[in-house]
């Protein structure tokens, strides 16, 4: 019988294969100045994520997936797809490397995830080192955790566009001396919501004098909800009202 983690990232992970798609962030860095090496599930999601780095740079990327598709120890719910740069490790759940992700010699900054877990945002950076290469990387989790890994002090932002999304992969580009010049995470975003269905409205109670009312306005909708109520007033009045809806009539 399995745990009840594992079981419960088969869950996530059914639950994403029905209603999310895999999309590439946007990169930072140089790609022209290295080797690339990528890596990406379509229905598994990372439960670990490190970066190794010195003073000057990332050296490496690893990342381990839930559902342990390469390890040989769990049929593959769908095939991931890994290239060529890739490392592999024989824990239960893989850890996918590229760079000089391996070397104990420098840093090492690690994320594990919960399940469930998805980013909110997410920043890469990078320098002029290398002719230009990988620096920072930053995130927020919906669970109000953080990671930051990286030397201090960048020449090139991005922020990228990952809130509720869940990080299935990446795509590196290695330098000859073994350190990355360029980056970009590969997420598995969700479907956007459904379309609102129609719901009946009715009148409330009423207060004021209609009698005294110049004109009536009636503004309603029966496919949409209310996405904005404003009310302008003074010291012994309300003087107008304005409303705006999800949907168009």
């Amino acid at each position: 019988m399995l745990p009840a983690l594992p079981l419960l990232w088969l869950l996530v992970t059914y639950l994403a294969r029905v209603q999310a798609t895999v999309v590439a962030t946007a990169s930072i860095g140089n790609q022209s100045a290295g080797k690339s090496s990528s890596f990406v599930s379509q229905t598994a999601y990372a439960t670990l994520f490190g970066v190794r780095w010195d003073g000057d740079k990332v050296r490496g990327i690893g990342l381990k997936l839930s559902d342990g598709t390469h390890s040989g120890k769990m049929p593959p719910i769908a095939p991931c797809t890994p290239k060529l740069g890739l490392r592999r490790r024989s824990n239960a759940l893989l850890l996918v490397e590229v760079g000089d992700y391996g070397n104990n010699n420098y840093a090492l900054t690690q994320f594990s995830f919960l399940p469930g877990e998805t980013l909110v945002n997410a920043y890469l950076r990078d320098s002029g080192y290398g002719y230009r290469s990988l620096r920072q990387v930053q995130f927020t989790t919906s669970k109000g955790r953080s990671f930051f890994a990286g030397p201090s002090g960048f020449d090139n932002e991005v922020s990228l566009n990952v809130n509720g999304s869940f990080i299935a992969g990446f795509q590196a580009w290695v330098n000859n001396d073994n350190f990355i010049n360029a980056f970009l995470f590969m997420v598995n975003v969700p479907a956007p919501p459904p379309a609102p269905q129609p719901v009946p409205w009715f009148e409330t109670e009423i207060i004021g004098n209609q009698g005294a009312a110049k004109t009536q306005v009636q503004f309603a909708s029966n496919t949409s909800a209310a996405r904005y109520f404003a009310v302008r007033w003074d010291g012994d009045k309300v003087r107008g009202m304005f409303l705006t809806f999800f949907c168009p009539f």
